[in-house]
């Protein structure tokens, strides 16, 4: 009867001993997962001449959509250099645009002639 309680009572202290490793979080081998990288939300320091610039280089410029700068290229070879940015009000895409955003877009460009 001893023997029986005995062997018992060893085996639920084993299975106590590997049950706790299964409950014990800092024996887990589950790594965090690693963070995601954040988009960069920084607007270019440098200024894009709009009368030079490439459509990869324009499309660095926050607000510009593929179509805007479809348009723009095509007006500058069409009609030549910008000599405002009132010019961009006759680019389609530009029409209604809200001036804030139009500002913002300002704000990363430069007109230089060619």
């Amino acid at each position: 009867m001893f023997t029986n309680l005995f062997l018992q009572l060893l085996i639920l202290a084993t299975l106590a001993a590997s049950l706790s490793a299964f409950a014990a979080p800092d024996k887990l081998a589950i790594a965090p997962p690693a963070p995601r990288p954040r988009p960069s939300l920084e607007i270019p320091t440098q200024k894009i001449d709009i009368n030079k610039a490439t459509a990869q280089e324009l499309a660095t410029v926050k607000g510009f959509s593929a179509s805007q700068i479809k348009g723009l290229l095509s007006y500058r070879k069409f009609k030549g250099d910008f000599k405002s940015f009132d010019d961009l009000r006759g680019i389609k895409g530009f029409k209604r645009i809200t001036a804030k955003r139009l500002k913002d877009i300002e704000d990363q460009l430069v007109i230089g002639s060619s």
